[in-house]
């Protein structure tokens, strides 16, 4: 058996071969290597087929001589059978598994030509990590170990249509990508935190989401979402977002407001900004008195307010 894996090696390797003759046998008589074993060819006898050598030597133990194998141009080349093959998934036992033969089942899979540098000795060199079992092993599973070891595999159609995988990228471990800036949203601040005022977050932000804090309280635009449910037109309305802790200490006069009112008037003056409703009550001195109209809870709410 050793010696018949050796002749099917050199078949696939030098090319199509004609019946090898017995250099120092009788005239006539040629032993011919055959896909499916050997054939014995003798004068003026039919040819007889044998599995194996040991068979051979056992129906002819007195036949003996050298071989030389020689070029036939009407004989077919012995490979193996790619329909057998094709799309057949393997079972593959953890381990390192050299990359070539991971190639040549790519080739047998798919039933296209696997092209690759055959002068990069890094591939022929590397293997491929297989952590656990992999049970029925196809196409796509083969490809993304091999890109993970640092391979690019891809199928290219030829001008003539025939397809073919091509192999491109330096074998080696796995470049790793590099890393990309995201944004943090966050959604649902606690209330202690929103309550909180941030003068920098909201010079920052004040021009992009029109927000206004005056005296620890941050106001902001009323959203359309929340003036479809009030009765309030485009000209009032500006929104309490923020309330600082501290308020009753430093503004006695606001510290009604509760986070989420609607501010429409103030003194019979409509607010509809948050810069709006700063320039209000700024006008307003310790002592002086004025009313303010606000909406909580969808419900209207007037105020007297003494400064």
């Amino acid at each position: 058996m050793k010696l018949k894996m050796i002749c099917i090696a050199g078949l696939l390797l030098l090319g199509p071969l004609r019946p090898a003759a017995l250099a120092d046998s009788p005239a006539g008589v040629v032993l011919e290597l055959a896909a499916d074993g050997l054939v014995l060819h003798l004068p003026e006898r039919a040819p007889e087929k044998f599995k194996s050598l040991a068979e051979l030597r056992q129906a002819h133990p007195s036949l003996a001589g050298r071989f030389r194998m020689e070029e036939s141009a009407g004989v077919e080349r012995i490979v193996p059978d790619p329909e057998k093959a094709r799309s057949q998934p393997v079972d593959i036992v953890a381990g390192r598994i050299p990359a070539l033969a991971l190639l040549q089942f790519l080739a047998d899979y798919t039933g296209f030509p696997v092209v690759h540098d055959s002068s990069n000795e890094a591939l022929a060199k590397l293997k491929v990590l297989f952590s656990a079992d992999v049970k029925g092993a196809g196409y796509e599973v083969v490809k993304a170990h091999l890109e993970a070891a640092g391979m690019v595999l891809s199928q290219r159609q030829l001008p003539g249509g025939r397809r073919l995988v091509e192999v491109t990228g330096a074998a080696g471990p796995a470049r790793p990508r590099p890393l990309k800036e995201r944004p943090i949203i966050v959604v649902g601040r606690s209330a202690s935190a929103a309550t909180r005022p941030e003068p920098t977050r909201r010079a920052a932000d004040s021009s992009r989401l029109g927000l206004e804090a005056y005296m620890g309280v941050v106001l902001a635009k009323v959203p359309e979402v929340v003036r479809a449910q009030l009765p309030i037109t485009s000209r009032e309305g500006v929104l309490v977002l923020a309330l600082d802790k501290n308020l009753s200490r430093t503004r006695p006069d606001l510290k009604f407001l509760e986070r989420y009112d609607v501010i429409t008037t103030i003194d019979r003056h409509s607010v509809s900004t948050p810069q709006g409703v700063a320039k209000e009550l700024s006008r307003f001195a310790k002592g002086d008195e004025f009313t303010m109209r606000v909406y909580r809870k969808g419900g209207l709410k007037i105020y007297r307010i003494k400064r």
